[in-house]
Order: C-alpha cells, then sequence, then structure tokens
C-alpha cells in the first residue's frame, strides 16, 4: 500500500459524511506518521461515526505516527466506540499521552478497547495515558490490553497515582491485561485501593495478572485490598494469576479474603 493510495483512501472515507461504522483491517501495512496522519484527517470528516473499528496491528508504527493519527481522531465528535488494534508495533509509550489528549476531544466516547500487546510499553506511559483519557466524561467501558510490553512495578505506581488523582464516577467495566510483563505486584494494592475510592461505580473489573513474577505475600495484600476497597461494589470479577509465583496453600488463603 502506497503514500498515494492512503492519501485517496483518507479523502474517500472523509467524503462518506453519513457515515456512522467502520471496521477497517490495514495489519502488515507500512504505517508512517504521513499515511496514520491523511487516514486520521479522513476520519475527522466523519462527522456521524460512532464506532470504529481499526487494525494496525504489525505496521511498524512508532509513537509518532499514533500521535499524528491521533490528531484527527479526536475531531470525531460523534464517536462513542472505538476498538483500535495497535499491537505488534514499535510503540513505546512515549506519546501514549499525547494520543490520549487528543481522543479526549471525542466527547461521547463510551466504550474503549485499545490492543497494545507486543510493544515496548514502559516508564510512566500508562499513567500519562489515564491522565488524559479520563477526560472523556462518558467513558463506561475500558479495556487496556498490555501483554508482552516491559510494565513493572514502577509503571503500575504511575498509573494508580494518576487514578488517584480524580474521580471517575463515569467508569463502570474495566479490563487490564498486564501478562507477560515484569510485575511483582507491590502496587497491586494500591491499585485496587485508588480503583475503589476514585471510581465508585465500577461494577466489573477483569485483571490479566498471568506470566509475571507476583509472589505469596503480594497476593495476600492483593486480597486483602479487593475486600476492603471493592468487594462492596463489584458485581464481576476476573483474576487470572497462572504462571507466578503462588503456592497453592496461598491460593487458597487468598479465596478468603474475597
Amino acid at each position: 500500500v502506497t503514500a498515494w493510495t492512503f492519501g485517496e483512501m483518507g479523502r474517500g472515507i472523509g467524503s462518506c459524511r453519513n457515515l456512522t461504522f467502520l471496521n477497517l483491517s490495514l495489519g502488515r501495512s507500512l504505517m508512517t506518521s504521513d499515511r496514520l496522519g491523511q487516514l486520521g484527517l479522513g476520519l475527522a470528516k466523519c462527522v456521524r461515526l460512532a464506532t470504529l473499528r481499526l487494525k494496525l496491528s504489525n505496521a511498524r508504527i512508532s509513537d509518532d505516527a499514533l500521535a499524528e493519527f491521533g490528531n484527527g481522531l479526536g475531531k470525531c465528535r460523534a464517536l462513542a466506540s472505538l476498538d483500535l488494534d495497535a499491537s505488534d508495533n514499535q510503540i513505546t509509550g512515549e506519546k501514549l499521552g499525547l494520543f490520549a489528549r487528543s481522543l479526549a476531544g471525542c466527547r461521547y466516547l463510551e466504550t474503549l478497547t485499545f490492543n497494545l500487546e507486543n510493544n515496548e510499553i514502559t516508564g510512566a506511559a500508562l499513567g500519562q495515558f489515564w491522565q488524559e483519557v479520563r477526560r472523556c466524561t462518558h467513558l463506561a467501558t475500558l479495556a487496556m490490553l498490555l501483554a508482552n510490553n516491559q510494565i513493572d512495578d514502577d509503571s503500575l505506581e504511575s498509573f494508580a497515582k494518576a487514578f488517584g488523582a480524580h474521580d471517575c464516577a463515569q467508569l463502570e467495566c474495566l479490563k487490564l491485561c498486564f501478562r507477560s510483563n515484569d510485575i511483582k505486584g507491590s502496587m497491586l494494592p494500591t491499585l485496587m485501593k485508588v480503583l475503589g475510592q476514585r471510581c465508585r461505580n465500577l461494577a466489573s473489573v477483569d485483571l490479566d495478572l498471568s506470566c509475571n513474577q507476583i509472589g505469596d505475600a503480594v497476593l495476600l495484600q492483593l486480597g486483602r485490598a479487593i475486600k476492603e476497597h471493592l468487594h462492596a461494589q463489584l458485581s464481576s470479577l476476573a483474576l487470572n494469576l497462572r504462571a507466578n509465583q503462588i503456592g497453592d496453600m496461598f491460593l487458597g488463603t487468598f479465596g478468603e479474603h474475597l
């Protein structure tokens, strides 16, 4: 797919002024900043677009390209549901906050699924992302798929601090996949605490912590935090703790805390 093709595609999509639903798969293409920017500008002209499913996996997307795409996407004022697959790329998260700041322009966004699996995300990127995307004041469902990155306890601390800084009463369903990262879990109880304090309408949590380095002591602390801060409000809780450093005896004790 050439740069000229992307320009034509963007212009073609932009001419569909009455478009409300778009499902577009562009995986395994070379997505430069210019190409994604052209696509974003086309989407910005779809003033009635409410649902967007966009597959951009394995397309060599960089942080700059993602931020450039966000500039156009954030102008889709009617967007209510976004499913964005940017897995298997070259995203470090350096400009994840900038992308989220643009996304906050989608003021009616209710459901966001963001697949960033198999990238290079680390550091404060998650906190910066939430600090901006929380401005989507109608956001009720958030799914962040972050398997196989470089997320550690410092990354989770940044995420927890961002959640703890502001109320987020509109959030009802939260899915976080941290499979196969570098998490020992020291910040997990704090994250559960701030979710309970700031997201008072949160009813469903799906947390995948499989294939990390979580031990027995952290597991018990996590169980206590869930029971103390989330137990009363949750109607659904899913925890995946497979392939960590947890003994069978402690799993039973963990269950007693829930």
